[in-house]
């Protein structure tokens, strides 16, 4: 691994409180809606790439978490 790389397992759990978060407001609430999210995360592992690539590769992944859940609901 590399210097200030974070292994799959608190990236996964980070993503995964987030969600929880998310049901749990929704459980409670009270609102007549209902909040949904999708999450796309790049943790930077050292200066072989820029911010805005970095920031790129999340958006990419946040829009295939998108379409993922989207093609589930359908």
């Amino acid at each position: 691994r590399s210097p200030g790389q974070i292994s799959p397992g608190p990236r996964r759990d980070l993503t995964r409180a987030i969600e929880v978060g998310t049901e749990d407001y929704n459980k409670s609430s009270g609102e007549p809606f209902q909040l949904g999210l999708s999450v796309g995360q790049a943790f930077i592992q050292g200066p072989d790439r820029s911010f805005e690539e970095y920031l790129k590769l999340a958006d990419e992944r946040m829009y295939r978490e998108k379409f993922r859940k989207a093609a589930k609901n359908e």
